[in-house]
């Protein structure tokens, strides 16, 4: 995957990043089809880039609990297919909350958060992945002292609906 975005610094903290994680690799220059093909899905990633107000924006969710977007990964840009939603939320690595109510939180973070972004940005998403992580930990590292919570929600209609793993 690639990190797209200012250099470490540069007062970004939450770049962009993206990356196909099966298939032959692609040309950059040459989109597949659909909102992408007209150029979309560059201004999408721009634009999340961009912010630094979005990757800084902290969120209080239903049960109290406070998280703030660490970043936020495509699997697919060309498509727009998938994009992952990272929050940290330090409180979670000490209180006991249950699945069911993170889950509720992350479901609110998807259908309020991530959802609303993507659609100010053009963006068409099949799936939006929210997580949750104690402290900030690298995509696909494996860190089994850190706790982290993931759901996905596919999205239709406008409303992310809870798929379970």
């Amino acid at each position: 995957m690639d990190t797209l975005g200012p250099a470490p610094g540069a007062g970004m903290t939450g770049p962009v990043t993206t990356g196909k994680v099966a298939g032959a690799p692609r040309d950059p220059a040459t989109p597949a089809e659909g909102a992408w093909k007209r150029g979309r899905g560059c201004l999408l990633v721009l634009a999340l880039t961009a912010a630094p107000a979005l990757a800084e924006i902290g969120v209080s969710l239903p049960s109290g609990l406070d998280v703030t977007l660490h970043e936020v990964l495509t699997d697919d840009a060309e498509n727009g297919s998938l994009f992952r939603f990272r929050f940290v939320a330090p409180e979670i690595a000490q209180a006991q909350r249950s699945v069911e109510e993170l889950t509720d939180d992350m479901q609110h973070l998807c259908q309020e958060f991530a959802l609303p972004k993507l659609s100010d940005l053009g963006a068409e998403p099949r799936q939006i992945v929210v997580s949750l992580s104690a402290e900030i930990t690298d995509f696909g590292v494996p860190t089994p002292d850190v706790r982290q919570v993931f759901e996905a929600f596919s999205v239709r209609d406008d409303v992310c609906i809870w798929e379970p793993f």
